[in-house]
């Protein structure tokens, strides 16, 4: 199944798109890409993650040298894999 992606990770995966360096927008599209062939391995999972409403998903790191802490978060449901948030994520503070 392709992957779904909710409004608000397209409207970031668009922006990116525009304003990432070429190697920052590769290590996007790696990361979708690992989700897409293989949503089971370890590497897809490596943190799960509770969203604020209870819903469990999982962050995959994106390496990029010019923009920390960038992540995609993505969850598995019954329907498929569903990309949630793509960007940097906040820091708690």
């Amino acid at each position: 199944m392709p992957i779904e992606y909710a409004p608000q990770a397209a409207a970031q995966l668009d922006a990116l798109e525009q304003s990432a360096d070429d190697q920052t927008w590769d290590a996007i599209c790696d990361v979708l890409e690992l989700i897409d062939q293989h949503p089971d391995s370890a590497q897809a999972r490596r943190e799960e993650i509770a969203g604020s409403n209870g819903a469990r998903m999982w962050k995959v790191s994106v390496r990029s040298p010019s923009v920390d802490d960038l992540a995609v978060l993505w969850s598995r449901s019954s329907a498929g894999d569903y990309v949630v948030f793509v960007g940097a994520m906040p820091t708690a503070r």
